[in-house]
């Protein structure tokens, strides 16, 4: 136990741990809640992602979903609703006007400079085209990040 919370059990015994799995956002607000499942992307969406992302981006997971990189930075990627870009400031703006919101992966925690595009642009590949490659220029202005050390296990 730390801090009153139980840990869970990542398999180090062989006896499985009863204690259910926490949401660590609730664990550190104190609360014991259990974690929230995550839908899977509508499959308009995956489909327009997988039709509209160019080449020579990296497509690796993010959140469990699947996701568009350059330089290690986020570009877009799916969740739940539908696909998130990230954007500069001035473009996220004039996405919201189009009619795309805030990314929010928990409920009052949006995440500055991500937003969900439109529900319009799962059917329209050519706007869908033109924002994920603002969404890539943003992602490819940003510093590269260095590829994290792999641990053996």
């Amino acid at each position: 136990m730390t801090a009153g919370l139980p840990l869970r059990d990542w398999g180090h015994s062989e006896e499985p741990s009863r204690e259910p799995a926490y949401d660590v956002v609730s664990m550190a607000a104190g609360k014991k809640t259990a974690p929230r499942k995550l839908k899977p992307a509508p499959e308009k969406w995956q489909k327009a992602f997988d039709r509209s992302l160019p080449k020579g981006v990296q497509r690796r997971k993010m959140f469990g979903y699947a996701a568009a990189f350059v330089g290690g930075n986020m570009a877009a990627g799916l969740y739940e609703d539908g696909l998130v870009l990230r954007l500069s400031a001035s473009e996220v703006e004039t996405l919201i006007a189009k009619g795309g919101r805030p990314f929010e992966p928990m409920p009052g925690r949006i995440m500055r400079g991500f937003v969900l595009a439109p529900d319009a642009f799962a059917e329209n590949v050519a706007e869908l085209r033109a924002w994920l490659d603002r969404a890539i220029a943003f992602a490819s202005s940003l510093p590269p990040k260095a590829p994290k050390a792999r641990t053996s296990r």
